[in-house]
This record gives structure tokens, sequence and C-alpha cells, in this order.
């Protein structure tokens, strides 16, 4: 292919495609794709050296075993005519779901089965998809209007400011991803929607709302439109001769696909699962999306690919549904047809979409598959209450730590899985929001239990773990279940994997042996390879088991899982039950960032296989830059990690997250300045250049002994007798006038402790639960708390990331006394800080840990007496005031605040001393906090061990009643208490020359000599 611009496709734009290629097949729930990339990555740069220059020769788009093959999915299953036929006058149901439908099949009935055609391409095909959206299909994405079309839309940077309504930025080539997140465009769509519904009726607005969606949509485009002069006229899109050709050649490799399908008859259809498809389906009805905004003038209109939602105010109403869809045939004229369909098994009313440009296309609403809702009032309130609140409910549980129900009962309840679809039925503005809702509810108890694998030995567990089980069996290994939940069935062999439920794992594919023989026997296919599919889902199971293969497990309860796997789905073409080192492949796929937990959080906790080489590294130096290997290297060395499987890092499937980064780092300037290049090098994502998290104002000054005559100049920087210490670490986040902090009254037992010191730390599932219920009802407090604090020693490490992420979605910082962890010399105790925030340009959290300066003597002891060595003291003084919300605070660790020099170092810069303890030395400590809150004069929030109690918040008040806004002791349950702190008042009052020491002053004088920091002062002295 003889390009007009030498520069068109370089290798570069290879690498950046195969990143995001890479990351989205990972995401693809229908096919199995790991050990094609993990051989792929093998010789990762000749490959896409050779993928270059077949793109360049231009022999690719007619050549079937370049592109690849196909599959099928399920999509649906039918019934209901089977259940008809069978009618009773009495209701007979038997409980278990494989004899119930035994029963209603009988001998000869058989219910309607239809699988969805999918594509199984290969990597070199994948990533030429990825490249053409990055070189040509993102322009026809730029012609959406991004406030109709909110589907399969690309990651973009932000628009310019200023930009009109509706229109986008330039794509993100560095991320590692083409689409933006389902979850939350899928969120926005429906949400946006009722709230226009719900808006209008409480003006008392007579409202139509309308959901849609066209049938097959994917199978019966004809993607010849691209080039459709009309359709880049309509919508002002001009291509140059290489992008013309380019696209020439993907329509030319997706009709040498179809026709290698089992669909081959038809010229219809683009492949399911390619990425280039799903820019095709959006950008082809862009023509709709004009008309409907232009010619109904809707309260809303949103499109999600196909899925339409309209809410309208027509002006009058209407007896039948086929009324409206006439009405809106008649309005829509220039695009819409209105027809009914009288026979047929989808008899009823059609509307047909007429496109100028689309070709062969057929866009059909058929009428059964749309829903019509004619509202107004309080009726029409009372129909959309339900659905919001169970959207809520369901999304607020995504934020939440996972608090699993006690028994299976509860399990159902809250999965939605023995809801009755009459329930449902009302309160879904679709037909498929019904199974919709079941998913959602279903996968939130997936994750939570997956949760519980990831944080939990498995041996502590396991009842609650079987309890799922039972439940998975009888709802998703049904014949129903199978095609409602295809896409869980893997994930949840894959945890009985990894919790090595050997036994619990063989039934489940047992059970799934009977359901597929089944469904063959009383079910009849109008569309699709039964067969086919049955393989898909087979391979799909077998890299589920291979990613989960937990570490340190044989080789031969793997094979046996495998080899059962084979005896229930047979596949000629598959070996790999007879593979004599399943485990190989298994730590292949983890190296290559496809196993079960990411290759970073396996990197991060130094639990990587051993004994895989990388791929040669890469010589071409425009190719490292733009991977950015060297900035991987030097974070390596400064977090001392083990040496890197680079390719994982450089083309992750889950990038290492921005608190991990920061976590890792050495908190000082030279390390902060590099965020922005290491959050391009691992993450891909765009950060402000000067994002304002820093370090400043080193101390010293008075304090160096040598006074002017320090030699090291006035900043008095490297002195050796002055203390090099920083005194603001500043986290940009958005300023709040009052604070609230959740103090908790949270016990740690000394048998934990000792654990703890043992390097055997509790991880039961009752301290889990105890931990998640307390933090759940934090996140759940309106107001939220800006900050919850746990005493010392009380964290387990392995879940203190979860939880500070999970706190952190809630914007919620977390200030938490970490258990202790073994390292060369002694033990480390030390405070976990994990402060939400904003600089890196989007919602994030910064995380660091701060040591305890010196051990109490007493616990220094017990740690020699069960070690042999004592507690590790830092190698720099290191006690920051944060800035953070606006607000100044410290953070000491228990017998650091006896020390009169750290309570000194803080007087008249912060607004707070945090101190997190275990301590039962209740006396002493309550006059430090006491007397530290008029010394200071600042508040002190002391979060102790429940065992001791006296957790509070003491401020400097004048009135003796006021001092403690918080003061909590004893209880046999943990729990927590929310305190206000009015800041800016007390910097009022320490800003005044002298103390306001009339009756009506709100706090106490401050100390002779006490002088608050020029960053906290307000106003002129």
């Amino acid at each position: 292919m003889n390009w007009k611009d030498c520069n068109f496709i370089t290798l570069r734009d290879i690498y950046v495609a195969y990143r995001k290629a890479k990351r989205d097949a990972f995401f693809d729930p229908n096919s199995a794709h790991g050990l094609k990339f993990v051989a792929y990555e093998e010789n990762l740069a000749e490959n896409l050296e050779a993928l270059l220059t077949r793109l360049n020769s231009g022999t690719w788009s007619d050549d079937i075993s370049f592109i690849g093959t196909y599959t099928y999915i399920p999509k649906s299953i039918d019934s209901d005519k089977v259940k008809a036929a069978n009618n009773s006058l009495v209701h007979f149901c038997a409980t278990d779901p494989l004899e119930d439908w035994k029963r209603i099949h009988g001998e000869t009935e058989k219910s309607e089965t239809d699988y969805r055609l999918i594509i199984d391409a290969t990597i070199d095909y994948m990533i030429v998809s990825a490249l053409w959206v990055l070189k040509v299909g993102h322009k026809y994405d730029a012609c959406l209007d991004s406030r109709f079309a909110v589907g399969n839309r690309l990651r973009r940077l932000r628009p310019s400011n200023g930009a009109p309504a509706g229109t986008v930025g330039v794509v993100n080539e560095m991320s590692h991803s083409l689409f933006a997140p389902y979850f939350s465009a899928y969120g926005s769509w429906r949400q946006r929607g009722l709230q226009a519904m719900k808006t209008e009726l409480e003006k008392d607005h007579h409202i139509v709302a309308v959901t849609m969606d066209l049938k097959r949509f994917y199978h019966f485009i004809d993607p010849v439109f691209l080039l459709h002069p009309g359709y880049l006229d309509k919508v002002g899109l001009t291509l140059t001769p290489d992008e013309i050709s380019f696209t020439e050649h993907l329509l030319t490799s997706i009709q040498i696909w179809r026709k290698n399908t089992d669909e081959k008859s038809s010229n219809l259809g683009i492949p399911v699962g390619l990425t280039a498809s799903n820019i095709i389906a959006n950008v082809l009805l862009n023509e709709f999306d004009v008309v409907v905004s232009e010619e109904l003038m809707p309260v809303y209109y949103g499109r999600y690919v196909d899925d339409i939602f309209l809410v309208l105010r027509p002006g009058e109403k209407f007896s039948r549904g086929e009324d409206f869809l006439k009405w809106l045939a008649r309005r829509l004229s220039n695009v819409m047809t209105y027809s009914e369909k009288l026979t047929g098994p989808n008899s009823g009313p059609e509307l047909t979409l007429k496109l100028s440009y689309a070709g062969n296309s057929k866009l059909i609403f058929v009428g059964k598959k749309q829903k019509i809702f004619q509202l107004e009032g309080k009726s029409g309130l009372d129909l959309i209450h339900p659905i919001i609140e169970q959207i809520r409910i369901q999304s607020s549980e995504h934020r939440l730590l996972p608090e699993l129900p006690e028994d299976e009962a509860g399990m159902t309840m809250r999965s939605l899985l023995v809801t009755p679809d009459a329930t449902l039925e009302a309160d879904a503005l679709r037909k498929a929001d019904v199974v919709t809702l079941r998913r959602a509810g279903f996968a939130l108890l997936l994750s939570e239990i997956e949760a519980h694998s990831r944080d939990l030995e498995p041996n502590c567990w396991r009842d609650r773990r079987k309890e799922f089980y039972g439940l998975a069996e009888r709802h998703l290994v049904t014949p129903r279940g199978v095609f409602d939940y295809f896409k869980y069935i893997p994930r949840t062999l894959g945890l009985m994997v990894a919790s090595k439920d050997w036994d619990e794992a063989e039934s489940f594919i047992q059970r799934l042996r009977q359901v597929i023989e089944l469904i063959k026997i009383t079910t009849k296919s109008v569309n699709g390879n039964s067969t086919t599919c049955w393989i898909n889902l087979n391979r799909r199971m077998q890299e589920a088991i291979l990613q989960a293969c937990p570490a340190g497990v044989k080789n031969f309860p793997i094979k046996k899982i495998l080899k059962a796997l084979h005896t229930a789905i047979p596949n000629k073409e598959d070996e790999l039950h007879t593979l004599m080192e399943p485990l190989d492949l298994s730590d292949r796929l983890k190296m290559a960032d496809w196993g079960r937990t990411s290759y970073a959080q396996l990197w991060v906790d130094s639990k990587l296989p051993i004994g895989i080489d990388p791929p040669s590294s890469i010589d071409d130096h425009i190719i490292r830059r733009y991977l950015k290997l060297h900035v991987m290297e030097w974070f390596r060395f400064q977090a001392n990690l083990q040496p890197t499987h680079w390719p994982s890092l450089a083309f992750p499937t889950r990038p290492i997250g921005l608190a991990n980064i920061t976590r890792l780092l050495t908190v000082n300037n030279k390390n902060l300045h590099h965020l922005k290049r290491l959050t391009a090098a691992f993450r891909g994502v765009w950060m402000p250049a000067s994002h304002g998290l820093m370090l400043s104002g080193l101390s010293g000054g008075t304090m160096c002994p040598n006074g002017p005559k320090c030699p090291n100049g006035p900043s008095h920087v490297n002195c050796p007798k002055c203390p090099n210490e920083y005194r603001h670490l500043f986290v940009p986040e958005s300023k709040n006038s009052k604070i609230r902090v959740a103090v908790t009254n949270f016990e740690t037992t000394d048998k934990q402790w000792l654990a703890a010191v043992r390097d055997e730390p509790d991880l039961s599932l009752a301290r889990y639960e105890r931990l998640q219920k307390l933090l759940n009802h934090v996140m759940q407090e309106r107001p939220r708390p800006s900050y919850v604090v746990l005493p010392e020693c009380s964290l387990p490490r392995k879940w203190m990331m979860p939880i500070a992420q999970k706190l952190a979605i809630n914007h919620i910082s977390l200030l938490a006394g970490l258990e202790y962890e073994r390292a060369p010399g002694g033990v480390k105790n030390e405070a976990l800080v994990s402060l939400t925030t904003n600089f890196a340009g989007y919602p994030a959290q910064f995380c660091l840990t701060q040591s305890k300066l010196a051990p109490a003597w007493a616990e220094e002891n017990h740690v020699r007496e069960k070690l042999g060595v004592g507690i590790i003291r830092p190698d720099r003084l290191f006690r920051p005031i944060y800035v953070h919300k606006g607000f100044h605070f410290g953070l000491l660790l228990c017998s650091d605040l006896t020390d009169i020099r750290n309570r000194n170092h803080f007087q008249g810069w912060v607004d707070a001393l945090f101190v997190l303890e275990w301590n039962q030395d209740l006396n002493t400590f309550s006059s430090l906090v006491e007397s530290g809150a008029l010394d200071l004069h600042a508040f002190v929030i002391q979060a102790n061990n429940r065992q001791y109690g006296d957790s509070r918040i003491r401020g400097p008040f004048r009135e003796e009643h006021k001092r403690d806004i918080v003061r909590v002791k004893g209880g046999v349950h943990d729990y927590y208490v929310i305190g206000e702190i009015e800041y800016k008042l007390l910097r009022d009052f320490q800003s005044a020359a002298s103390p306001d020491m009339s009756g009506k002053a709100l706090f106490k004088p401050f100390p002779i000599g006490f002088e608050i920091s020029p960053q906290r002062r307000v106003g002129k002295p």
C-alpha cells in the first residue's frame, strides 16, 4: 500500500494501538484472548515491526487468517410459548430449576434460543482495528454531539475553554484504553433521563417517556456508509486520501470476515467485539440525533449506541402505544416510517429508520422491544420513584466496602435473583432492564465475594463461600441462567480455583454439563450455532482457571479441573487439558498482566512468579521514549521494587494506581516533581505541569546554633547542626471552612498485636466484617466527614489500600495506625495518611506512610522480648504540617506526643493535631491532650484503642463544657462519633495582636510567646 504520506502509519502508531488493543481485549467479556497475547508478547518487537510492514504493503484486508475467526455467545432463550402450551388451571412449580425445565418441555416441546455472532480476532487485527480508530475513526466520533450520543465514546482530553456545547477534545493517545468507561456513561445516560422525567412531573407536566432499541443492530448495519459522500457531507467530514484508503481496506476486511461466518448469506453486519465496530455503529445514527433534537425538541434525548431514551411533552394524549408510534413517525417523517407486521414471530408495529446514506442497513425498532409511558402528576412519580431508588441503592453499594450477607437468603435478596419478573417489570423503563437490574445485583454480590477472596485467607470464610456457590449453581447454572449470566460463569469458576475449592469447582462444571445437555435436548436455535457457543465458553473457563491459580498450588488439582472441563464441553481443537505444566501457563498469564490479580499489585507486593524472562528490550529510541521505560526503571529503584517484566508495565491491562505510586515514593520535592512523568508512563493520563503537590518551608532559622553566620545561607539547607526538615506538605483539594472528623472507637486485641509482631496478622472474617461495617456506616453519613481516624496498630496492611480507596471514592480521607511490618533490623510502626485530592486534574488520593519517631519504652521492650529486635526509628525527621482543604494539621503516633520537642514543632503552625494511640495510661495522656490543646492552642484529635478508650476531639475553648467536642470510652461494639471543627474561627482569634479577654471570647487566651504562622494568619496582626 503506497501511502501518500509516508508517515501516515509509523511504528510508534503501532505501539500506541497495541497498548489500547490489549487493554480493551482484557475487558472483552465475550472471548478468551489471554494466551494469544502471551504468545504475541514473547516476540513483541518483531511482531509489531512485521505488522507495520504488512500494513504498508496492503496485503492484509482480504486474508482471513490475518483477520481471525468467529464464535457465538448466548443471546436469549424464550420458553413462553412452551409454558403457554403446557398451562394448567392449577399452578404447579418444581423448586429444582432443572426438573421444572424438563417438566414443562415434555418430550416434544422446544424453546427457542438465539445466539449472537461475534468475532474472535487475531492480535494483529485487533491492533489494526484500534489503529483505524486512532487514525480515522476518531474523526467520525468527533462529529457526534456528546450531549446526545453517550455510549462508545472515545477517551479524550477536555475541550478548550469556550468550545460550543456538545463538542469534544482531542483523543488521549496516552490513555491505555480507547473508550470511556461503560459504567459511568451508561449510568449517566439513564440517570439524566429519569431526572428529566422527575423534574417534569414535579412541575405537573404531561409527558411521554420512550425507550427503544434497534433489532439486531450490529448484524444489520451496512458499513459502506462510512465513505458515502452524502454522509460525509452531512457530518461535515473531510478525509485525506490515506484515510480513505485505510477505511476502504477496513471495510474489505469486514466483508471478508462476514463471508467466512455461518451468516455469510447476508451482506450486512459488522463484527461484534471489534473496537472499530463500536465507532461504526455509533456514528451511523448521527443524522437521527440531529433530527430528533431539532424536530421534537425533547425534554431529554440520550442515545447509548442503539438504546434510545426519549422524554417529550407531546401536547396531546394517546390511548394506545400504536397511536404514539404513528405520531412519532409523522413528526420524524424525514427519517422514519411506521408499519405493522401482521404475521410471524415478530408481528406488531415497527418503526423503520430510512437514513439517506445508510445503504442496505436494516434499522428497525420492533414494537415488542419498545416501552412507552404516558405520565402525569403523582401517579407518574409513583412509577419512577422505585426505579430511581433501586438505581441509587445499587450505585451506593458499589461505593461501599464489601459486606456479605450472613446466609444464602440474604445473598439472594441482595442480588435480586429471586425477585419475580412482575415486580421488576413495573419498575423497569425497558424490558431489558429486568435482566439488567438482576445482572447488576449479581455482579455486585460477586464483586463482594471476590473482594473477600482477595483480602482473606480461604479457610476463614469457607462456609460463607459455599453458601454463595449453592446460590450460583441454582440460579446461574440453569437453562435460563446460562443465557442471562453467561459472562459471570467463568468468574465464578475462577473464584473457586483461587480459593482452592476443588470439589466445588468440579461440581460446578458437572452441573454446567447437565444444563448444556438439557439445552441441546429441549431447545431449537433460531439463529446461531450452539456448539460453537459452548466451545467459546470452554475457552473462557479455561482462561479463568489459569488466571486464578493460587501461589504454591501443585499442577495436579489444576490439571484435574481442566480435564473435567474438557469432558463436560469437548473441544477437539483444544489440548490444554493434557498439558504437563498448566502452572507455567498461569505464570505467563500473570506476567503478561492477564492474571486474576494485576501485575502491578503482584509487583508492589513482591509476589511475582520467577523464572520467566521478559522479551528483549526495544532498540528504537523513539519507541522507548514513547513508552517511557526509563521513567519506569527510575521508579523501580526509588521504590526499591524487584526487576520488572517491562511489557506488563508498558502495556498494562490494569495499571498501577496513583495512590500506590505516591505511597511507594519517599516524599521529597524531586519525587513529587516527577509525578507528572510517572503518571504519564504508568497510567497514560495527563496531569497539569503545576499540580500544586509540594513540600515547602525548610525549618531551621533561629533554631540553627550558627544563627545568621550559618555557612549554608538563610535557608540552612544541609546544615549539619540544623534540623533539615520540611515544614509544609501541600495536598491540593477544594477548601472547606468546616472540617468533620469521624473519631472511631475501634478495638485491637493484645492477641492481634502479638500476631502482627510475629508477621502473622489476624486476617479473620470476624475482624474484616467489624472494620467494614464500621467504615460503611461512616461513608453513609450525611453530611460526610472529611476525615476518619483509626487508632495506632489497628489496620492490617493487606487491607489498607482497598479501604483507603473506597473511602476516597466517597471523598473521605483516612488517618490510620498500621499494624507492625517486619523489616531488616526490626519492625516498623507507621501510620497511613490517605488524603483526597484533585492535584492530578481529576478526583484521586495521595497516600504516604508516616513513621513513629521513637517507640515507648514498654513498647520497645515488649517487641524485643517477642522477636529479639526492636522498633526501627526512621532515618529522617518527618513530621510535616499537612495543608489539605485549607486545613493545617499534624500527626503523631502515641508516645511521640510525650516529646515536648514534637509538640513545640507544631505550635502556631497547625489548626489541629491528630494523635493515633495504643495507650492504657489514660491519666497521663489526658493531661497531655488537655494541655496540648492549650499550649499548642489547637484542636487535638485523639484516637485510642477501644480497650482503653478516651478517644476525643479537644479544643482550646474558654468555657470548660465546650472543650471536649467529642469524647468516647467503653462499649462492647465498635463505633464512631463525628465532631465538627470550625478552624477559621480559631485563626481569627489567634491573628489578633493580643487575645480577646472578654467574657464573649470563644477561646482561651493563647500562650505567652505564641506566634501564628504566616500561612494561617488572617489579615494584619
